[in-house]
C-alpha cells in the first residue's frame, strides 16, 4: 500500500512537472534604431550667473547659454 501511494505521488507531480514546462515565446520582434534616427532636442535651459566688477563694484547678470541671450540687467552683487 505505501508503494502504491508512492508510486502515484511520484507520478502525479512528475505530471505536473510535465505540463508546467511551456515554451516562451516573444511577444513581438524588436527593430533596431541607428542613430541617424534619434534627435535629442534639449528641453530645459541652461542659465547661469555672470559676474563682472564696474569701478570696483560686484555686478550679476543672468545669461541664457541655451539660446545665448541675456536675461533682466546688471544687478549688484
Amino acid at each position: 500500500m505505501k508503494n502504491l501511494i508512492k508510486i502515484s505521488l511520484f507520478s502525479y507531480i512528475f505530471i505536473c512537472g510535465i505540463c508546467s514546462i511551456q515554451p516562451t515565446y516573444a511577444a513581438s520582434t524588436i527593430e533596431s534604431i541607428t542613430v541617424s534616427d534619434i534627435s535629442i532636442t534639449p528641453r530645459k535651459d541652461k542659465i547661469i550667473w555672470v559676474h563682472k566688477d564696474i569701478n570696483g563694484t560686484p555686478y550679476k547678470r543672468k545669461y541664457n547659454v541655451t539660446q545665448k541671450k541675456w536675461i533682466g540687467s546688471w544687478v549688484k552683487a
